[in-house]
């Protein structure tokens, strides 16, 4: 069963777990981690708290061969995790377009974390995808991960616009 046959408003769709939910998500809080394997967690944890201003939440040694590192803001319903396995190591391989996109709503706040990002080692490259040139900035770590950063407010109305050619 798709995510099709979970209709929640005219343009939208709700995930299997919602409507699971009877579509009540207010009792239930929902937290995200994006784990990267990367070839150094200790550096990419210094350069994303630098660049994003985050901080270091919980880090693990040699935990079933796995080491890592979980940074974010404790106020965030996500962070981001950074592992390195021992036994098997591998090689990152993201593509131009694994991005993590933050919003800076105002030109201000986006200059700083922009100034942010270049100080932390992250290079300046161009977006694979044209649309994150027109209000953002991209950035490359040293795994090549991208981050975006767009100055403009993100909503749920704005996503409906580009959904609804999809599909």
């Amino acid at each position: 069963m798709g995510l099709e046959h979970f209709p929640s408003k005219p343009g939208y769709t709700v995930c299997a777990l919602a409507a699971a939910n009877g579509g009540d998500n207010r009792n239930m809080r929902q937290q995200l981690r994006i784990a990267r394997p990367v070839t150094d967690p200790a550096r990419t944890a210094e350069m994303y708290c630098h660049g994003l201003a985050l901080r270091v939440l919980a880090s693990f040694r040699d935990h079933d061969g796995f080491d890592g590192i979980m940074v974010g803001s404790a106020e965030a319903d996500y962070h981001l995790e950074f592992t390195r396995s021992r036994r098997h190591p591998i090689t990152p391989s993201p593509t131009p377009e694994d991005l993590l996109v933050f919003y800076y709503p105002t030109e201000s706040e986006w200059r700083v974390a922009c100034e942010r990002m270049e100080a932390a080692g992250f290079q300046a490259v161009g977006a694979f995808n044209p649309y994150w040139n027109v209000r953002g900035r991209s950035y490359a770590d040293a795994d090549g991960y991208r981050v975006v950063l767009q100055q403009s407010v993100w909503t749920p109305d704005a996503g409906r616009l580009l959904t609804d050619s999809i599909v």
